[in-house]
C-alpha cells in the first residue's frame, strides 16, 4: 500500500548501503533498511502487519527461534511469511558429473556451517514449533525454472560462489574435497551455463502463517 511501510534487515552494513542506494534509485521513499539479528529482532512486540523472510531458514542454526521472533513483532491477526529451497529436489540438464558431485557437497558444506540445505520441507514444521497453531499454518510448494539468460546468470553465480570461503575453506578444512576439485566445479558451472539447452528447476517449500 502506498501509505505503508516497509523496513528490511540484514546484519551486514555493505547489504544494507546497496539496499538503500536501490530503493532511492527506484523512489521508494517508504522503504527503509536498518541492521537487525534474526534471532532478537530489535522491535517490540505486535509491531508489524506482516513478517517475512525468504531463503534465510536454511542458513541458521536456529530455524525455529528465528520464526519465534517473527511472530513476537507480528500483531494479532498479522502475517508470519517465509520462501525456502529444498536443495535435494533441485532438477536439471545437461547432467554433467561436477554437478552432481556439487549437490553432494552442497548437503555437506551447508550442514557443516549449521544450516538445513532442504528447509523447504520444514518450513510448516518449524513453524508449528515457533507457536502456530497447526490450522493457522498454511503450506504450499512451488518451484522457478530457468532457461536462457537466467540458467547463464545462475551458472555464473554459482561458479563464484563456491570458491568463496564460505564454500571452499569448509569444503577443504573438513576434508570433504579439494581445492581443485572446487575449482574444476566452479568451471563446470560455467560451461554448463553456455549450452543452449540447459535448464533448472528449483522447488521451494512456502509458509503463510496467521498469528491468532
Amino acid at each position: 500500500m502506498p501509505q505503508g511501510k516497509v523496513i528490511g534487515c540484514d546484519p551486514v552494513g555493505s547489504v544494507l548501503e546497496q539496499a538503500t542506494a536501490d530503493a532511492a534509485s527506484r523512489g521508494l521513499s517508504n522503504v527503509v533498511f536498518e541492521p537487525a539479528d534474526a534471532n532478537a529482532l530489535p522491535y517490540a512486540d505486535e509491531t508489524f502487519d506482516v513478517v517475512t523472510c525468504h531463503q534465510v531458514l536454511q542458513h541458521v542454526s536456529d530455524p525455529v527461534g528465528i520464526l519465534r521472533e517473527m511472530r513476537r513483532v507480528t500483531k494479532r491477526g498479522g502475517l508470519v511469511a517465509a520462501r525456502e529451497a529444498d536443495y535435494a529436489t533441485f532438477a536439471w540438464y545437461p547432467e554433467p558429473p561436477a554437478l552432481a558431485r556439487w549437490a553432494e557437497l552442497y548437503q555437506l558444506i551447508s550442514r557443516a556451517n549449521g544450516g538445513e540445505p532442504n528447509a523447504g520441507r520444514y518450513c510448516h514444521v518449524w513453524a508449528r514449533r515457533a507457536g502456530f497453531e497447526s490450522h493457522d499454518i498454511g503450506s504450499s510448494w512451488d518451484h522457478w525454472r530457468y532457461t536462457g539468460e537466467r540458467v547463464r546468470q545462475f551458472s555464473e553465480s554459482w561458479a563464484g560462489r563456491i570458491v568463496q570461503p564460505g564454500f571452499l575453506k569448509t569444503a577443504v578444512d573438513k576434508g570433504f574435497c579439494s581445492e581443485e576439485e572446487i575449482r574444476g566445479i566452479s568451471d563446470a558451472w560455467k560451461a554448463w551455463g553456455t549450452q543452449e539447452d540447459a535448464f533448472i528447476a528449483i522447488p521451494h517449500g512456502q509458509i503463510l502463517c496467521r498469528k491468532s
